[in-house]
């Protein structure tokens, strides 16, 4: 990776040392908040499902999930905080075994350690858990995709539900081309799975034909839980996909290329009534930002470096944000080196700016905005459609178009996005999950 010499992009603030130590004390409060609320705890009672969705029920301290990871693998997944155990295991390359260890909670990131292998308590990756509704895992170091899973159970729909979804992209998607986000009807008769109005369109919001069968089986096998969909030509490859409890959505060879149907994809539910943007915006999040084309870190690097899947941190304060946002945006950025804590804290050199909701589609942004870093600086300029801006510090910025997806699962507001992060020449999705 190149060397960079932009200390924002990196996350190294050049403020004076007393506001410098003001921040990372804002950011400690904000860690302790979210720690307090980290998925360990006592459950309420389940609040009332989604519209079309069974009754929910509480949560308990172990639960299973199963979720696709582009491109293509099954992985299933265990967490038990009673023992602060796991287990996981890449069902599509079972060559490999599972891994089995220890978690740590870390401000509500999940820390996995394995034990299974010699020497013990070697690094495997990091999840992000709602327990008994959806896991976000990065199984093994940065380099490693994000998979997005559910708990493996074949849920009783009752008549027609939609789901709002983005791409989870990998590393050949082309921002012009390929599909970016869509949504799919869903009825459930059985074990059978109908698929209606599955409508994809490309980041531009030019409409792209879906590859994905329109009938589908929900198994319960090694991989149970999961429907399989047989393909429509020119794909030549079955989709899958698993929903959660409350609503949340996984799929992998679900999203059009101009190829056929090979990426994965994550949503929820529609909402049934319009989002709230002042209400998303005030929340705190955790989840991962994942560009597949990015360079991970290496010895190049004079301090923070970039990698395909960090975990990230985003809010809606002003007071820590590099380019402030307006009043329908919040910002944030990544962990960067895994680095989780009092010492090292999230950048703040992202910012989100949802817009306008959809009029026809609840709980869809098609005017997002990402704004970031640019480290090129004066010596080039971002690439058409993004805009050259500069931060609150002078910085040089691009500003470049997004997709959101916004749902509610039992109060708790979830973020969906994709981009194209014309800077770093990678298409970028981030994931979050309000604390």
């Amino acid at each position: 990776m190149e060397k960079q010499n932009n200390p924002e992009r990196r996350g190294i603030t050049t403020q004076p040392v007393p506001m410098r130590l003001s921040l990372y004390s804002a950011f400690f409060l904000l860690a302790m908040a979210l720690l307090s609320a980290s998925c360990g705890g006592s459950s309420p009672a389940a609040p009332a499902p989604p519209q079309g969705l069974p009754a929910l029920t509480s949560p308990g301290p172990s639960n299973s999930y199963l979720g696709t990871q582009s491109p293509g693998d099954i992985w299933q997944a265990s967490v038990d905080h009673t023992s602060n155990s796991f287990s996981a295991a890449d069902l599509t390359n079972s060559s490999a075994g599972p891994a089995l260890g220890s978690i740590v909670d870390q401000i509500g990131f999940l820390g996995l350690a394995q034990t299974n292998v010699s020497p013990p308590f070697q690094p495997f990756g990091f999840a992000l858990e709602i327990p008994g509704r959806v896991m976000l895992l990065r199984p093994g170091m940065n380099t490693a995709s994000l998979a997005a899973l559910v708990p493996g159970s074949c849920l009783n729909i009752n008549g027609s539900v939609t789901f709002q979804f983005v791409t989870l992209p990998d590393a050949t998607w082309n921002g012009a081309t390929d599909g970016a986000y869509g949504s799919v009807q869903v009825s459930v008769n059985g074990t059978t799975w109908n698929l209606s109005s599955v409508t994809q369109f490309t980041l531009g919001n030019s409409s792209e034909p879906s590859s994905v069968g329109t009938t589908g089986t929900c198994a319960t096998n090694t991989a149970g839980g999961l429907v399989t969909i047989p393909p429509n030509p020119p794909s030549n490859v079955s989709a899958t996909i698993g929903v959660g409890p409350s609503g949340f959505f996984a799929a992998d060879h679900f999203s059009s290329t101009a190829s056929g149907s090979v990426s994965s994809a994550a949503g929820v539910i529609q909402p049934s009534n319009s989002v709230n943007v002042a209400s998303v915006v005030s929340g705190s999040y955790l989840g991962f930002i994942y560009e597949p084309n990015v360079t991970a870190s290496s010895a190049t690097c004079i301090a923070d470096c970039l990698a395909p899947t960090q975990m990230a941190a985003f809010t809606g304060s002003l007071a820590a944000c590099q380019t402030p946002p307006s009043p329908s945006g919040m910002c944030g950025g990544a962990f960067f080196n895994d680095i989780l804590g009092n010492v090292k804290q999230a950048s703040t050199d992202t910012t989100l700016e949802f817009g306008t909701e959809d009029p026809n589609q609840f709980g869809l942004f098609k005017s997002t905005r990402i704004t970031i870093p640019n480290p090129a600086g004066s010596t080039g300029t971002c690439t058409t459609p993004a805009v050259t801006g500069t931060d609150s510090q002078g910085n040089p910025t691009c500003t470049v178009p997004a997709i959101a997806v916004v749902g509610n699962p039992e109060n708790k507001f979830a973020i969906f996005v994709i981009a194209q992060d014309t800077v770093n020449n990678s298409p970028i999705s981030i994931s979050l999950f309000q604390q």
